[in-house]
């Protein structure tokens, strides 16, 4: 009897961690097999059904309830008219071509509303007013569609290869051409991903109030006004790659964190309205202007300024003679880099001489210049804590590698012109590498015996010199940060293993005494 209870405690502990599912298979409808319409196998389908359409030319169809609905592929099954997913959720739509939707801005290709968990893949939307419009709906996920919307001529406000409202949606992989904007975004908390757009106005529009909170990642954005405009706050707008006739990215609003952009041959790379944004590791390039803003409060550090005609133009409220809340050009001693501005660094520590005057009413300055461009490299994420370790160097540097697993130790390329001198500051986190005494920098496995260590509470600063080809630096240290790994499993089957034997030898004894 206390064996049966022993083995069923381990029987409920098992199935509270890997429950069985007790849900039936689900059926399967083909069309035009089993019926000759979409929504003829849609009415008689039940929740959870999948319904595979052939190649060939179908009418719009209406979805209401969990159905996985799959073509034959782009230009094999195509949809005339518009697809409508209302108040439903879970519903799966893949491998279709959509084209003759109808004339007004309501005629969606695809028109989501009141429902979410919404799945649109692998589909392409040709000739429609608008493309997929999201109202009101949840954490859904449009992913690898190809979308090119507003061919007909109409303009309507709402217009868009996307448009997105609701929170926790997930827009990436698609290929967006559109004669307005490419993705607007009424939302929080959703993901804008590795898009690739073209567009007349915006490339990307974060508006609506209170919607905050969204993550433009990766996008590789081509607009003929504003590639990303931020109408909302505390957005992370990082690693686009961005070319505009207007503005590379545009900030109306608050403590958004704007990152790691590359932005080329616009009117204005970044334009900052708001107040209380950071803008950091952009590099902006042959641009009318680099960065212009009448905000203030703004931190402006560690940025790339490449040969634009005005680098940067600060007309904000922080005047010399009216100090209220200005903007911020330096920080912990790092400034910004500025293409003209390179010489001279007699200290040897990667930070020009002579401060940079900021154009503009506002008199700022920049009071430590790089002397080279900045590139931050991601190290890793440990215990949820992200490391980077920065790079001042008038070389272009590549293949940063660490992996704490294979030691103590960070490398990367330098590559310049033969026989010029090149030079880097490593910016490394304490808690990240660290040493006792004194650090080995190698560079092509020759020891640099001259460096210059700057001293920092939480970073360690290396600047040392070499001379130019493409080289490898090593840098060598006594302690990594320890990889921890986040997986629950092993402590819960080491729990479980512990409780089993001590059931079992507690049943031991008791049957020994009996």
């Amino acid at each position: 009897m206390r064996k049966i209870m022993m083995l069923s405690v381990v029987a409920l502990l098992i199935l509270s961690v890997f429950p069985v599912s007790t849900f039936a298979s689900p059926k399967i409808w083909r069309v035009p097999d089993d019926y000759p319409t979409i929504a003829q196998a849609i009415q008689v389908a039940s929740p959870g059904d999948i319904i595979e359409v052939a190649a060939g030319n179908y009418g719009g169809f209406e979805v209401e309830k969990s159905l996985s609905i799959r073509g034959a592929g782009v230009g094999l099954s195509y949809i005339n008219g518009m697809i409508s997913i209302l108040y439903a959720w879970d519903v799966n739509i893949t491998g279709f071509t959509i084209v003759n939707t109808g004339p007004t801005y309501t005629d969606w290709a695809i028109k989501i509303q009141y429902g979410g968990h919404i799945c649109i893949s692998r589909t392409k939307i040709i000739a429609s007013i608008g493309g997929i419009g999201i109202y009101n709906s949840d954490g859904n996920i449009i992913v690898e569609n190809e979308i090119e919307s507003c061919t007909s001529g109409y303009v309507f406000e709402d217009t868009a290869g996307i448009k997105v409202s609701g929170s926790n949606n997930k827009i990436y992989e698609n290929t967006i051409q559109s004669k307005y904007d490419g993705i607007n975004v009424e939302s929080i908390s959703s993901e804008i991903l590795n898009n690739n757009i073209s567009s007349s106005r915006y490339g990307i529009h974060l508006y609506g109030f209170p919607m905050n909170n969204n993550n433009v990642c990766g996008n590789t954005i081509n607009a003929l006004k504003d590639a990303i405009v931020a109408d909302t706050e505390a957005n992370k707008i990082v690693y686009n790659k961005i070319k505009a006739s207007k503005n590379g990215i545009f900030v109306s609003s608050s403590n958004n964190f704007v990152a790691v952009n590359n932005i080329g041959q616009t009117n204005c790379g970044i334009n900052v309205t708001g107040n209380g944004n950071t803008i950091r590791y952009n590099t902006i390039s042959l641009s009318t202007f680099g960065i212009y803003t009448n905000g203030k409060g703004n931190e402006f550090t560690r940025n790339n300024l490449l040969y634009n005609n005005i680098q940067a133009r600060d007309d904000g409220t922080g005047k010399v003679s009216w100090p209220e809340n200005p903007n911020i050009w330096n920080a912990s001693k790092l400034g910004n880099f500025w293409s003209e501005w390179t010489t001279p660094d007699s200290d040897d520590d990667g930070i020009v001489d002579r401060p940079y005057p900021i154009d503009g009413s506002a008199q700022s300055v920049d009071w430590y210049p790089l002397a080279g461009p900045i590139t931050m490299f991601n190290a890793g994420t440990w215990n949820q804590v992200t490391y980077n370790v920065d790079i001042i160097s008038n070389s272009t540097v590549s293949d940063f590698h660490f992996n704490p697993d294979e030691g103590a130790f960070l490398r990367f390329n330098v590559t310049g012109a033969n026989g010029s001198i090149g030079f880097c500051r490593v910016i490394i986190p304490k808690n990240l590498l660290y040493v006792e005494n004194a650090w080995k920098i190698l560079v092509d496995d020759v020891q640099v015996t001259q460096y210059t260590l700057i001293p920092d509470e939480n970073y360690t600063h290396l600047y040392f010199i070499y001379n130019h080809s493409t080289k490898m630096v090593q840098i060598i240290g006594d302690y990594v940060i320890p990889e921890f790994h986040s997986a629950l499993i092993m402590p819960f089957f080491m729990l479980l293993t512990l409780t089993v034997a001590t059931l079992l030898k507690k049943g031991k004894k008791q049957v020994f005494r009996s």
